[in-house]
This record gives C-alpha cells, structure tokens and sequence, in this order.
C-alpha cells in the first residue's frame, strides 16, 4: 500500500512538472524577441524574399515582395535578379497644370514621373501634354496702363501681363509702342515764412510748389543759409528758408581831380591840371631833377583845392674815383708740337729676270752661194745688257768653286 502511494505521488510530481515546463515553453516562445537573419530569394516564388529567426527551436520567418527601386534589374534588398522595366509609352494624368505623366513598361508596369520640356515650347517631350506656358511673342496694349502677350502653343489661350513702361521718356511704351500720356508736375501750395536771426521778416501766401518745393524769391540784401534745409527736413506745410547777411565788400576807393602845383624856393616851376585823386591824394610824378621835400605834407594839411608840391634839388654824391683797370696778364706761350717720326724707307724692288731671246728659225734651204760678210753686224733683237750676264757668270762659277773646295776639304 505504501508504495502504491509513492508511486501516485512520483507520478503526480511528474505530471506537475512536465506542465510546468510546457507552459513555461510556450511563454518564452511568445514573449523572446527575434533574431532575424540574412534575407535570401524565396524558393517557391520567384517575386520574393524570406528570412528566419535565428534563435534556437524558434521556427518563425518572414516573406515580402522584392524592389528594385534603382530600376537596375536587381532587388535591393536579396540581390535576385528581376526583370528591368522598360517605359515606352506616357500618360498624362488629369489636367496639364500637373506636370506629370504616367510611365508604362510592357509588363505592365506603371510609375509616375515629372515632364520635361526640353525644346522649352510648353509641351511635355514624352506625353505631348500642355504643361507650362511659354511667353516669348511681341507685346500688345490692352488698355493705358497694361500691355500682354499670348502663349506660345496655339491651343492655348493663357496670357502674361506687364505694366507699360517709358524709361527713355519718349511718351511711348517700350515694350508695345503704347502712346503713354506726359506726366504733369505735381502743383500744391504752400506758404513761404523767410526768418532772419529767429524774426520773421517776409511771408509768401501760397507759393507754387513743384517737384516738392515751393518757388520763392529771397528778400532784397539777403541771401539763404544751408540751415533751410535742415528747418524742412520733416513733413511741413509752410515752408521756412532761413536768410543771412551777405558778405559786404569794401568800399570802392573814391577818384577825384585836383590840380597839382610843384614850388621850387617860393617858384612855380610845373603844373599838372585835374590830376586824379586816390584815398585823398593826387597822382602825380615830381619833375626830372628835383626831389619832394618833406615840406609837401605840411603844405596841404587843411583842405585844399590845389595840392602843393615843395620841391628841393637832391644833394649831390661825390663821384667814386675810378680804379684802374688791371693789366691783363700775358697768355702763356702754346707749346710748339713734337715733329712726326719720319717714315721707314721702302725697301727697294728686285730687279725682274730678264726674259731668254728666242733661237733664231733655221732657214729652209741652204744658199748656193755664202753672201760676203757685211761690215757692220744686224741687230739681232736682244737687247739685254752682256756685262751683267758676264758678272753673273763669274760670281755663279766662284760660288760653285767654293762649294767643290769645300768638298774637297770637308
């Protein structure tokens, strides 16, 4: 009975723990974070790729779809290999304002990409759609103050305005040639208060303006100071000019006539009539040979109608005798200059070898008869001196005798 009851008992802790370790399996299988792997390509499909959990008896995996958002042909994410799409035909999508079209491969494949225009005409190169507009044709006046030109696609009725403009101020638009009408200046009115030294001296009621200024006149024996300016800096609706004294100028010197009377020892000895008068004084020069006596000034100190003029003879300085003039002093005699050295003798020429006589031409036949000797004997063309060819035979055979001695000897 006894071990009956340890039997049960084992095989109750038994029971207990197997569930335990059940339980405790099936918690940690739902509750332990994967440990995903490497993806690889699907072997059941060919548009797929899987991964699995790397942690021991855990089964779980995961499959997605493969991209190829580079559009090179391979999946991004395993490498497989897929098929390149090819977008030859182009869809516009809804209106033109887009700017989009829809790309189509002959898969069947879609993607959206932006519009091009490239040729710059307004119309998508690839899906032909209107999708911008180009405004590029001559301008045109659609009232005073507007001009506008159309789109350059002729389906399209789009228009670009611009205001009229005349920076040449020839009274023309320069854009559409629009007779533009001449601005006038603006004319106010505005009272003019002119201040000297803080008094109020002139006032002009409603002076015109132009240009922002009012046009005014200063007051007589004034002129305005650059203080104005700064006075009307701000907004104002009377306008303060701010005036000074001008500069005054010195007095002219006063010109009047007088005759002038020049006294020599109580004589009159010359007058000069309506001489002119400067500062109080007459112009005049004092007669060749005398001089002004100081006398003169007291001479016309009360007012007078005629200037007196007290003349002396000047005092005589005598004469500074004359030094003699220095004896010039003799000029040294030129050197005379060295003779030239005279010239080397030429050598003299040697004499030229005389030239040998011809031998006379035998004749060609003997004469039968020898002519009798002539007294006197003919010419025979040699003309060369016979007792300088004997010289030369007699020192030719001592040289050569001298030379055999020597032979001899030697």
């Amino acid at each position: 009975m006894k071990k009956l009851s340890k039997t049960l008992a084992l095989m109750l802790v038994c029971c207990m723990v197997l569930g335990f370790a059940t339980a405790f399996a099936e918690v940690a299988e739902t509750e332990h974070e994967h440990n995903w792997g490497q993806w690889w390509p699907c072997k059941e499909n060919s548009t797929q790729h899987e991964h699995v959990c790397l942690i021991y008896e855990c089964e779980k995996k995961e499959v997605e779809n493969c991209a190829d958002g580079d559009e090179d042909g391979l999946c991004d994410v395993c490498g497989r290999e897929l098929h390149v799409h090819e977008y030859t035909e182009y869809e516009a999508i809804e209106s033109a304002e887009d700017g989009q079209h829809k790309a189509i491969c002959e898969c069947g494949a879609e993607k959206i990409e932006a519009c091009v225009d490239a040729d710059n005409d307004g119309n998508c190169d690839k899906c032909g759609a209107h999708y911008h507009h180009v405004f590029t044709g001559e301008w045109k006046s659609e009232n005073d103050q507007q001009h506008s030109r159309k789109c350059d696609n002729i389906y399209c009725d789009a228009k670009e305005y611009g205001e009229h403009v005349d920076e040449d101020n020839d009274g023309k638009c320069d854009e559409c040639g629009f007779q533009m009408k001449a601005q006038e200046p603006e004319t106010e009115k505005m009272d003019v208060i002119f201040y000297f030294e803080d008094e109020v001296i002139d006032l002009i009621e409603q002076a015109e303006v132009v240009n922002g200024k009012p046009v005014y006149t200063v007051p007589e024996g004034y002129v305005e100071d650059d203080a104005t300016k700064a006075a009307n800096e701000e907004g104002v609706i009377q306008y303060h000019v701010v005036l000074v004294k001008p500069e005054e100028k010195p007095d002219e010197p006063e010109t009047e006539k007088m005759d002038v009377i020049f006294h020599f020892e109580d004589e009159v000895i010359a007058v000069i009539e309506q001489a002119e008068v400067v500062n109080g004084k007459p112009v005049y020069t004092v007669p060749e040979g005398y001089v002004e006596d100081d006398a003169t000034k007291a001479a016309n100190e009360e007012g007078v109608i005629q200037y007196h003029v007290v003349l002396v003879k000047p005092e005589e300085k005598p004469v500074d005798p004359v030094e003699p003039e220095k004896p010039v002093e003799p000029e040294k005699p030129v050197e005379p200059e060295k003779p030239a050295e005279p010239e080397k003798p030429a050598e003299p020429e040697k004499p030229a070898e005389p030239e040998k006589p011809a031998e006379p031409e035998k004749p060609a036949e003997k004469p039968a008869e020898k002519p009798a000797e002539p007294t006197d004997k003919p010419k025979t063309g040699d003309e060369a001196n016979i007792a300088l060819w004997a010289v030369l035979c007699l020192l030719s055979a001592s040289a050569a005798a001298v030379v055999i001695r020597k032979k001899n000897n030697g």
